[in-house]
This record gives structure tokens, sequence and C-alpha cells, in this order.
């Protein structure tokens, strides 16, 4: 059964969701061919391929994620938001970029939406495409269908979230 899904993630992740799926390939490509990451910096989490990258910010692009520069601690949180963004990916398809990855880089790193965050006046993960994502992720990981698992059931989730900080998730 394992084996199946799989096969049905990354097959309608390179039909369905093609353009991002480009882009997250040309990344990738990138940090191991040019950059040359080594294969310690690249893994597999569920059906996703990711790498650690030397940015401070993390994303999900397609089937891809990249987990930027973070405290141990986070990094299980971040990793099921930005498996999130893949699942995002599958659901949207064509319309992902626009819905979600174009708005999640600009709440990201437009300054006027960061010194916000930064004064304490906006949660990151309040914006619609990161609490989806974390929605997304938690119930993949959780493997749970119904429910909203975006409820912070869990405290020490909820304690690295705060420490984990804003990125571009």
């Amino acid at each position: 059964m394992k084996f199946i899904k799989r096969v049905l993630y990354v097959l309608l992740q390179w039909t369905f969701g093609l353009p991002q799926n480009i882009a997250g390939a040309a990344v990738y490509l990138f940090l191991t061919v040019f950059r040359k990451y080594s294969r310690e910096n690249r893994f597999r989490y569920r059906n996703a391929l990711g790498i650690r990258w030397k940015n401070y910010g993390s994303m999900g692009l397609g089937m891809f994620i990249f987990l930027g520069r973070m405290p141990a601690h986070a990094e299980r949180y971040i990793l099921t938001h930005e498996y999130g963004h893949t699942l995002q990916s599958l659901i949207l398809g064509p319309l992902f970029l626009p819905v979600i990855g174009i708005p999640s880089l600009l709440w990201a790193s437009l300054p006027c939406f960061v010194n916000k965050r930064r004064r304490g006046e906006a949660d990151y993960y309040r914006f619609y495409p990161e609490r989806w994502a974390n929605s997304l992720g938690r119930r993949a990981e959780s493997g749970k269908r119904n429910g909203n698992s975006d409820r912070g059931r869990d405290g020490d989730r909820d304690k690295d979230r705060k420490k984990a900080g804003p990125g571009l998730t």
C-alpha cells in the first residue's frame, strides 16, 4: 500500500502539480549540482524529497522540501508544515502558485509583513496558506482524516511553532 501511495503522490505531483514541481526540481538540481550539497543534506520525508540548505527560511515547492537553518527542536514542526505545502500542491494543482505559493512568499518576505510580525501584530502561521499547511501536515502525520488537528492539542508543538519562527514556508 505504501508503494501505491508513493506512486500516486509522484504521478499527481508531476501531472496536476507540474508548474511547482518544475520549479522545485530546478532549485533541487541547482543545489545538488552547482552548489554541491552533499548526500548528508538530502533526505526523504514521507513521499517528498528534501534538502537542508544554508538559507534561513524553509519552503515546500511541489514534491520538494527545502529546509533552512533552525534549532533542532523545531525541525519536526517545520518538516510537517512544509509537507503540508506539498499536499496543497496535490489538491490545488496548477492553482498552487497563485493561491498558495505567491501569497506565502510575499507574506514571508515583504518588509511590511515582516515588521508587523516583529512587532507582534501578526502571527506567521495564522495566514491562510500557512494555517492550512499546518492542518494538512498534521493530519498526514497523525493519519487522521477528520477533525481539526490545527488547534494545538499538543502544547509542545505550539512552543516549537513559536520558537521556529517564520521562514519561507
